[in-house]
């Protein structure tokens, strides 16, 4: 795949990550855990 692809593929799975609650754009710890390979313990504990 090339960069461009790459980067393509990754903005979309971050637009669908994005959820809107109560008007604010929010992401869920899974899906960040997901997005940066990270287990979800780990992205919990570096969101605080």
């Amino acid at each position: 795949m090339s960069l461009e692809t790459t980067a393509l593929v990754l903005h979309k799975r971050i637009d669908q990550a994005i959820l809107i609650i109560r008007g604010e754009r929010v992401i869920l710890v899974t899906d960040l855990a997901e997005l940066f390979r990270v287990a979800t313990k780990a992205a919990k504990r570096a969101s605080r």
